[in-house]
C-alpha cells in the first residue's frame, strides 16, 4: 500500500514536470509552422515569378548569349533557413530529458558539446535518445497501470 502510494506520488511528480515543458514544445511547433509558412510563401513566390518570366516569353538562354544571364535565384530571397528553431527544439528536448530523469545523460552531452566540435558527441547523442525513450515508455505504462488501478479501486467501492 505504501509503496502503490510512493510509486503514484513518483509518477505524479515526472507528469508535472513534463507538463512544465509544453510551453516550450508548443513554442517550438510554432517555430516550425511559421517556417514552413514562410518556406511555402518563397516557393509561391520563386513560382510566380518564374510563370511571370514565361509570359513575356523572356529567354534567360538567350540573355546568356548575349553574356547578360539573369538568375531567378538572386533576385529572390534565400529560403528560410530554420533559424532558432533548432535552438527551440533542443530546449523542448533537454526539459523532457530533465522531466524524465535523463539529467545526467544530458549534462554529459552538454559537456561534450562544449568541449569538442559538433559531430563529435554521437554516442551521448545516442545514449540520452535512448535513456529518453526508454523512460518514456516506462512512464506510460506505469501511468496506464496506475489508471488501471484507480479504475479498478473505484468500481470496487
Amino acid at each position: 500500500m505504501v509503496f502503490d502510494y510512493l510509486r503514484e506520488m513518483y509518477y505524479e511528480g515526472r507528469y508535472f514536470r513534463l507538463s512544465e515543458c509544453q510551453p516550450l514544445e508548443r513554442s517550438f511547433e510554432e517555430c516550425q509552422r511559421n517556417l514552413d509558412n514562410s518556406r511555402k510563401a518563397f516557393e509561391e513566390e520563386r513560382n510566380r515569378k518564374s510563370r511571370s518570366v514565361g509570359t513575356f516569353r523572356w529567354n534567360p538562354l538567350r540573355r546568356e548569349k548575349e553574356g547578360r544571364a539573369v538568375d531567378l535565384s538572386s533576385t529572390s530571397k534565400a529560403v528560410p533557413g530554420p533559424s532558432n528553431c533548432n535552438k527551440k527544439a533542443h530546449e523542448a528536448y533537454a526539459c523532457r530529458a530533465m522531466a524524465l530523469g535523463c539529467g545526467g545523460n544530458l549534462a554529459i552531452l552538454r559537456q561534450c558539446a562544449a568541449n569538442g566540435a559538433p559531430g563529435e558527441c554521437k554516442a551521448e547523442q545516442l545514449a540520452l535518445s535512448s535513456c529518453v525513450n526508454v523512460a518514456t515508455s516506462e512512464f506510460e505504462i506505469a501511468v496506464e497501470e496506475i489508471m488501471k488501478k484507480k479504475r479498478r479501486d473505484q468500481e470496487s467501492e
